[in-house]
């Protein structure tokens, strides 16, 4: 619809959920909520987590890009900034284990996808890149199609903690004395990019 969405971030989760033109112009509030809000838009609809109370028991809803018709889809227990939502599914980390899960909000069931307590995740074609918490487990990339997991790498991003973001099968982790660091999603290969000054 040719409009941006957004929500003013804070670190209790974003506030509001309001769209402007593609000029800056003519913004809108949707949402009005204090704090506690991620949201997606899929579909020509907003699909909003919410957790009200910082207490990590969030609520998923569905709703129209001007906020009418808003359904209820889902309670459930998750640290709210490593909600993910991909086609008809949920993905998370849960406060108790750490472990990333899948709830599937067509059939409603909730399966465990990793046994390992598991940090920052990412999707990329189908899959999902995943960290251990503590760094010394490598990156593991899940298929979504038939469940396999593979390690990508045990060295390098390890060693960061976390990596930040995944572009054209690239894992970007780290970016030192004007050079950028990635690894190959295919080959687990390290590389590096020299910025210009």
């Amino acid at each position: 619809d040719n409009r941006i969405y957004f929500s003013n971030f804070t670190k209790w989760g974003g506030k509001n959920i309001e769209s402007m033109d593609r000029n800056g112009g003519d913004i809108n509030t949707i949402i009005e909520r204090d704090k506690g809000v991620y949201f997606y838009v899929m579909n020509e609809k907003i699909y909003m987590i919410y957790d009200k109370d910082d207490n990590n028991n969030c609520e998923l809803y569905q709703m129209n890009l001007d906020g009418t018709s808003q359904v209820l889809i889902t309670k459930f227990v998750a640290f709210p900034d490593s909600v993910c939502l991909q086609e008809d599914s949920i993905y998370f980390i849960k406060p108790e284990t750490e472990f990333l899960y899948q709830f599937n909000y067509g059939d409603m069931k909730e399966i465990a996808l990793t046994s390992e307590q598991s940090g920052k995740c990412f999707f990329s074609d189908n899959s999902i890149y995943y960290q251990s918490i503590y760094g010394n487990g490598g990156v593991k990339r899940l298929s979504l199609s038939d469940g396999q997991k593979k390690l990508i790498t045990n060295k390098g991003i390890a060693n960061s903690r976390c990596f930040d973001m995944i572009l054209d099968k690239k894992i970007f982790f780290n970016c030192d004395n004007e050079k950028l660091f990635y690894v190959e999603c295919v080959t687990g290969k390290e590389k590096v990019i020299k910025l210009k000054g």
